[in-house]
């Protein structure tokens, strides 16, 4: 499902023309890539929990077979599914 479904099944669910829907999901990922960026977990009970996790920097094999490749540290976003959304899918 890409961008354009999610906001078609918003407008449809919500009642909502599809502008009103594409700026409220616009809004909606917005506020969450904030929080991540403030380092600020992010809990939609029942749906899951958006984070931010340091990787510590280290060595990966070279797939063309030469040295070994320093990859740094960086943060990477994380998802910890909900009880409810992990139970849906059983």
């Amino acid at each position: 499902m890409n961008r354009a479904e999610i906001v078609k099944r918003i407008g449809k669910e919500a009642g909502v023309s599809q502008a009103v829907a594409d700026k409220v999901l616009g809004a909606t990922l917005h506020s969450i890539q904030q929080a991540l960026v403030e380092d600020e977990p992010v809990t939609l009970v029942g749906f899951g929990t958006f984070s931010v996790r340091r990787r510590k920097p280290r060595l990966v094999n070279n797939p063309n077979g030469g040295p070994q490749i320093r990859v740094p540290a960086k943060n990477a976003p994380h998802f910890k599914p909900g009880r409810v959304l992990n139970d849906s899918l059983r």
